[in-house]
């Protein structure tokens, strides 16, 4: 699938800077492999896009993203429960924290159409809620593991021992 950005008249593209431009030439326009793609950028360009659908370039789909979805603030009870669950502790790094520190995570994104409900969310501290941001817990973790891998490829050069334990990090994952 193949998904731009368009109002029916012009078409997202983004610009050399990494902002957004409109145009009126297709084949200029931002082309977007996955439909969450294309959402984030409408979600992170709201002003912008404003009045903007994605549409499938293949099928010739128009898909129209509800904005006016609201966030639910969550009854203090509901709160509890979830920092309760987790034993006061980011799921995401395992550091403690206070009740008044947490934050919640939806842990499928609203702009993927995640649930706003209790189930979809979880405790987590605010540095990984906002180094998660937008993106599954699967593909999180995977972007964790290979940062850590490549820094500590760096911090540890050629020891041998480095060597070996990537290797066995490279199987396991």
């Amino acid at each position: 699938m193949a998904y731009v950005l368009t109002n029916g008249n012009y078409y997202i593209r983004i610009t050399e800077n990494g902002g957004v431009a409109k145009t009126k030439d297709v084949n200029e326009a931002q082309i977007y492999l996955t439909m969450e793609k294309a959402k984030e950028r409408l979600e992170k360009a709201q002003s912008k896009t404003k009045g903007y659908y994605i549409l499938d370039i293949v099928t010739n789909e128009k898909y129209k993203l509800n904005r006016s979805r609201r966030r639910i603030r969550f009854p203090e009870e509901a709160r509890k429960l979830i920092y309760n669950t987790a034993n006061g502790r980011c799921i995401l790094c395992g550091r403690k924290i206070t009740y008044d520190n947490m934050t919640l995570d939806h842990i499928v994104p609203l702009v993927m159409n995640g649930a706003d409900d209790i189930s979809n969310l979880q405790c987590t501290c605010k540095a990984c809620n906002e180094f998660k941001g937008s993106i599954l817990p699967d593909d999180f973790m995977e972007r964790i593991t290979e940062i850590f891998i490549y820094q500590t490829g760096i911090k540890q050069g050629n020891r041998l021992l480095w060597k070996i334990t990537h290797r066995l990090l490279n199987r396991l994952i």
